[in-house]
């Protein structure tokens, strides 16, 4: 019995050895040795690095592998008739590489490779075609990247009286919600015209939740009558953390929710 396998526009038939196939199902080609008789089918460039799918003429065999920079990659592969994928191996190294697949008779090979939040995917018969797909980041991963980006720094969105509160929520409105710009004047007033596409309005009784924009109203303390508005990190009980600014540069600081107006909740 011998097992074609699909190479770079033509099939390729294995040796008798290839009778063996089936036990190298979801197993490591460099440890079984299958990586001997490897050969390229397809190959694209990635985010820091390449991406093949490798064929093993003696093992009846395909796999995902990567080369490049060092950095976290997860890999995982499947032929069409077995319609089974291999596990997943998420390694952090410069080379690395998925379990086999086990491809009797002719048939189709996918291959996926994930770098972030974007997945490249081959689907081979006949050669490769390519397509990527790209994962949206949740809110928190955006908020954290958000306070990485901006915590100890003066930021003015428009150039204008200096590093204000309102300039950090406008930072945070256009690149973290993406949200129309609010036209607000003092901080109290976004209450009042923030994007009702973006967001929900939450009561100040409510417990906020990471991400929220808590505002306050114009009667908050040394706030001049404009009020005050920070991003909400995490909440305890009555007090919440916030990622904050003015007095100061962008700082991470702790409030009650006295005058706290309510919290604008993005919607996704």
């Amino acid at each position: 019995m011998t097992v074609p396998l699909l190479v770079a526009g033509s099939v390729l038939v294995a040796g008798a050895s290839a009778n063996a196939s089936a036990g190298h199902f979801n197993t490591n080609p460099y440890t079984t040795g299958c990586s001997k008789t490897a050969s390229t089918i397809s190959s694209k460039a990635v985010s820091g690095g390449r991406m093949y799918i490798k064929a093993s003429s003696a093992c009846g065999t395909n796999w995902v592998e990567y080369r490049g920079n060092t950095q976290k990659t997860t890999k995982t592969g499947k032929d069409a008739r077995t319609n089974t994928w291999t596990r997943t191996e998420v390694d952090t190294a410069s080379a690395s590489w998925s379990m086999q697949s086990y491809a009797p008779g002719t048939t189709a090979y996918t291959g996926k490779l994930t770098i972030g939040s974007t997945t490249t995917i081959a689907s081979c018969s006949n050669g490769c075609t390519w397509k990527t797909a790209t994962t949206a980041s949740s809110l928190g991963s955006r908020v954290d990247a958000f306070v990485a980006k901006y915590n100890g720094k003066y930021v003015d969105f428009d150039g204008y009286y200096g590093a204000q509160c309102v300039d950090l929520f406008n930072f945070y409105n256009r690149d973290v919600v993406k949200a129309r710009f609010a036209p607000a004047s003092y901080a109290y007033q976004l209450w009042g015209s923030y994007d009702t596409t973006r967001y929900i309005k939450v009561s100040a009784s409510s417990t906020p939740r990471k991400g929220d924009v808590a505002i306050w109203s114009s009667n908050y303390p040394y706030s001049g009558g404009a009020g005050h508005v920070a991003i909400v990190l995490s909440a305890s009980g009555t007090t919440f953390t916030a990622l904050t600014q003015n007095p100061g540069a962008t700082k991470k600081a702790t409030f009650s929710k006295s005058y706290v107006i309510g919290f604008l909740r993005p919607r996704s």
